[in-house]
């Protein structure tokens, strides 16, 4: 359901579902990227996901790389 919502052309939705994937864990990476690469059509969207992102390496390698 979230990858789904991922392209929702609702931004909030879309932006909820990013910040949803993040929470599931650094498996949800792949369609965070996949979401970056194919383009967002929200400025929010493409924030969230890169906030997710960030959010996965920091839990995977540490805060302080």
């Amino acid at each position: 359901m979230l990858l789904k919502t991922l392209n929702s052309r609702d931004a909030d939705l879309a932006g909820l579902a990013a910040v949803g994937l993040t929470q599931r864990g650094l498996g949800s990476a792949p369609a965070l990227i996949r979401l970056l690469e194919t383009g967002a059509e929200s400025k929010q969207v493409v924030q969230e996901s890169l906030w997710g992102l960030r959010a996965l390496a920091r839990k995977d390698m540490g805060s302080d790389p």
